[in-house]
C-alpha cells in the first residue's frame, strides 16, 4: 500500500470557501509528509497569504522543516524564546522577578537599540542570499564571532502577526509557510493580538492552518492556571509609583483577591449554580479592565524599573490571569473544569471550547480561514455528551467532514489480566497482585501469534496505565529476583525467551520513538487524567484516556501495511461497549474485520 497523498483527503471543491477536515489515520501513513507536500504546492501557486503548520513537539517542526528544505520551500521556523535565548540565567532571573521571558528581550543587549540591524540582517538574508529556512539566530561579526544583535523577536512578531506577507520594511519573497508548535496557539498574549485584529479585519487574508496530532492539541485546550497570590507592600509601591493622578491602579490587587475568593467557592460547585458566579466574575473582570489599559500603557516603564531595581513583584502574574479570564468565551463551562490544588491553592480551568474552535471553526480566531487536521485519535462523536463543552461547539464537532484510513496486516485481540470486580476498582493496587497473569498473558499472546502467523513474534510491547503501576510492576519483579530497574519511564526484560519492553500510556516512548522492532502490542489499562474526584470524572477524561491508550498500542505500526504481521491485545476490561465509543473508526475496524480469538480458558468477547 502507497503512502499517504494530499489529493486522497483534500477535495475538489475544498478552495471555493473557507472549511475544515479531519483526517485520521494511524502511526506511518505519512500525515505529516503529506501535509508538507500540499504546502509546498500550494506556496508554488501564490494563492494563499499564509500557510501555517503546526507540531506537536519542537522535535516535530524540525521534522517538518528538513522536509520543507528538500523541496526547496520557503519557510519560517519558531523556537520558544526558553529553548533559543542563550542568555538563560538571565531569563530565570527575570522570572525569579515575577516577569514573563519575553519581557526581557525589549532590555537584552543583543536587541534593545538594535532592531534596524536586525531587520537588515533577516532582508538580506531572504533578499541577498535567498536563504529559504529563516530560524531565530543570534548574528555575529564576521571577524571577531561576537554577537552584535538577535532576530528572534522580529521573527516572533511576524509569526503571531495574522496580517499576510512582510513586517514592517521586511517584505517575504513568497508565501511563508510558518512552522510552531502547537502550543503557541495556546498562549494567551497571541489569543489577545488576535482577538484584536479579528474584530478589526476588513480585507480577505487566506490563510490555510495545518494542525499535526491535532487530537493534542484538543486535549491540551486553553488552560488558565489562578494562583493564590499574597501581595506584599512592595506590589503597592510598585503600582502607586506608576498610577496616574485620577486613578489608584493598585485596586487591581483588590480585584484579584476578590476573584479568586469567588473562583475558590465555586470549585465542585453543582452546574445550576454557576450563572451567578460567572455574573460575578464578569463584573469584576469589567471593573479591572480600565486598570488593565493603564498598566499596559505604563508596561514598558514598569518592567524597566524592575529589572533595574530588581523589585520582586507578583502585580504581573496577577495582570495576566485577569487578562487570560477574558479572553474565556464561556465561562460557564471553563469553569465546571475547575480544579483545586489544595497544597498550593492553585486553581486551574480549561477552555476545551477555544480547542475545538481552533481545530474546527473557520471564522475563529480570525476570518477566512481553511484547515487541515491530521491526527490518529480525536475525539468521536461521544465527546458531545460531555458537559464542559457548550452546544455551539458541540454542533461544530457533529458537522465535522472525517476522513478514516485503517493499516493491512494488522490484528486485534482481547486478554484478561484483572480479576472481573463490581464497582470501583484500584489498578495501581491490584497490579501488584497480577504481575504473574501480566507475564501468563504474554506468553499467551506469542503461543497465539505463533500458531497464528507461522513464525515467532519479534518482542512484545506492555503499556501500563500510568508511571505507579509500571514502578509497581518493577518492584514485583524485584522481590522474585528478576533485575528489572526503570529507567528513562520504560524497563526491558526477556520473557519466554522474547524481548518484552515495558512502559505506560503517554510516556515519551508512547508518542515519539518508532517501536517496529515490536511484533504485540499489549495496553494493560488507559490512563485517566487529569485525576478528578471518582464520580466527577467526565467523558472527556475517558476519551483522552483512550486516545492514549490506542497512541501507545500502535507504536509498533509504522507502515500502511507493514511486512510482518503486528497484533494489537487489550485488556478486557476495557473491552467494553463504552469504552469502545471512544476508539477510532478506523482502530473499530480491526474488532469488526481481523480480530483474533485466543484459545483461553474464559471467552473472549469483542467490543
Amino acid at each position: 500500500m502507497r503512502y499517504l497523498r494530499y489529493a486522497d483527503y483534500v477535495p475538489p471543491n475544498f478552495w471555493e470557501q473557507p472549511q475544515a477536515i479531519l483526517v485520521e489515520a494511524g502511526n506511518g501513513f505519512g500525515k505529516t509528509h503529506s501535509a508538507v507536500e500540499l504546502a509546498a504546492s500550494l506556496q508554488v501557486l501564490q494563492e494563499l497569504d499564509r500557510i501555517i503548520i503546526l507540531e506537536y513537539s519542537q522535535r516535530g517542526c524540525r521534522n517538518v522543516v528538513r522536509m520543507l528544505r528538500a523541496r526547496d520551500a520557503f519557510a519560517i521556523r519558531h523556537i520558544g524564546i526558553e529553548k533559543f535565548c542563550k542568555r538563560r540565567k538571565e531569563l530565570r532571573r527575570v522570572a525569579q522577578l515575577g516577569l514573563t521571558p519575553t519581557a526581557y528581550c525589549s532590555f537584552c543587549p543583543y536587541f534593545r537599540g538594535k532592531a534596524r540591524l536586525a531587520y537588515s540582517h533577516l532582508r538580506a538574508a531572504i533578499e541577498d542570499e535567498g536563504r529559504k529556512i529563516i530560524e531565530p539566530e543570534l548574528v555575529r561579526e564576521p571577524l571577531s564571532g561576537e554577537v552584535i544583535c538577535c532576530t528572534h523577536p522580529i521573527l516572533r512578531a511576524l509569526v503571531l502577526n495574522p496580517a499576510p506577507r512582510g513586517l514592517g520594511n521586511l517584505r517575504l519573497p513568497a508565501t511563508p509557510i510558518i512552522v510552531c508548535p502547537g502550543q503557541l496557539f495556546l498562549n494567551h498574549a497571541a489569543i489577545g493580538r488576535w482577538h484584536t485584529f479579528s474584530k478589526r479585519q476588513r480585507k480577505v487574508r487566506r490563510t490555510l492552518l495545518i494542525t499535526d496530532e491535532a487530537d493534542s492539541l484538543f486535549y491540551h485546550s486553553l488552560q488558565t492556571v489562578v494562583p493564590q497570590l499574597d501581595f506584599t507592600e512592595d506590589d503597592r509601591e510598585l503600582l502607586a509609583e506608576f498610577s496616574p493622578r485620577r486613578r489608584d491602579l493598585s485596586q487591581i490587587l483588590d480585584c484579584y483577591r476578590r476573584l479568586y475568593e469567588v473562583l475558590r467557592k465555586s470549585v465542585g460547585a453543582k452546574d445550576e449554580s454557576l450563572s451567578d458566579v460567572v455574573s460575578c466574575i464578569r463584573t469584576l473582570l469589567e471593573e479591572a479592565e480600565p486598570l488593565l489599559r493603564s498598566i499596559a500603557r505604563r508596561r514598558r516603564e514598569m518592567v524597566k524599573y524592575i529589572i533595574e531595581n530588581r523589585v520582586r513583584t507578583r502585580v504581573f502574574r496577577a495582570v495576566e490571569v485577569l487578562e487570560e479570564l477574558g479572553h474565556i468565551d464561556n465561562l460557564n463551562y471553563a469553569l465546571r473544569t475547575a480544579e483545586l490544588d489544595e497544597q498550593s491553592g492553585r486553581i486551574t480551568l480549561y477552555d476545551y471550547d477555544y480547542g475545538v474552535r481552533l481545530l474546527l471553526d473557520v471564522e475563529f480566531p480570525w476570518k477566512y480561514l481553511w484547515k487541515i487536521n491530521l491526527s490518529a485519535t480525536f475525539p468521536t462523536v461521544k465527546v458531545v455528551e460531555s458537559r464542559f463543552l457548550s452546544p455551539h461547539t458541540k454542533r461544530i464537532i457533529l458537522q465535522i467532514r472525517r476522513r478514516s484510513l485503517k493499516h493491512e496486516n494488522v490484528w486485534t485481540t482481547t486478554i484478561g489480566i484483572f480479576e472481573a470486580t463490581a464497582g470501583r476498582v484500584n489498578r495501581n493496587a491490584e497490579i501488584r497482585y497480577s504481575t504473574h497473569r501480566l507475564i501468563q498473558a504474554v506468553k499467551r499472546l506469542a503461543e497465539a501469534y505463533e500458531q497464528s502467523f507461522g513464525d515467532k513474534p519479534g518482542g512484545v510491547a506492555v503499556w501500563c496505565g500510568n508511571s505507579k503501576q509500571l514502578k509497581a510492576i518493577a518492584e514485583a519483579l524485584q522481590r522474585v529476583g528478576v533485575r528489572a530497574g526503570v529507567k528513562g519511564g520504560h524497563l526491558m526484560l526477556r520473557i519466554a525467551g522474547l524481548p518484552v519492553l515495558l512502559s505506560y500510556c503517554g510516556s515519551k516512548i508512547a508518542r515519539g520513538i518508532d517501536l517496529n522492532q515490536f511484533d504485540i502490542s499489549l495496553v494493560v489499562g488507559p490512563l485517566l487524567r487529569p485525576p478528578r474526584r471518582w464520580g466527577f470524572l467526565d467523558v472527556l477524561d475517558f476519551a483522552r484516556a483512550v486516545a492514549e491508550a490506542v497512541q501507545s498500542a500502535m507504536r509498533i505500526v509504522r507502515a500502511p501495511r507493514p511486512e510482518r504481521p503486528k497484533l494489537i491485545a487489550i485488556e478486557k476490561t476495557m473491552a467494553t461497549a463504552y469504552y469502545a465509543h471512544f476508539f477510532p473508526e478506523w482502530f473499530k475496524a480491526y474488532f469488526r474485520e481481523r480480530y483474533l480469538e485466543l484459545d483461553a480458558e474464559e471467552p473472549q468477547e469483542k467490543p
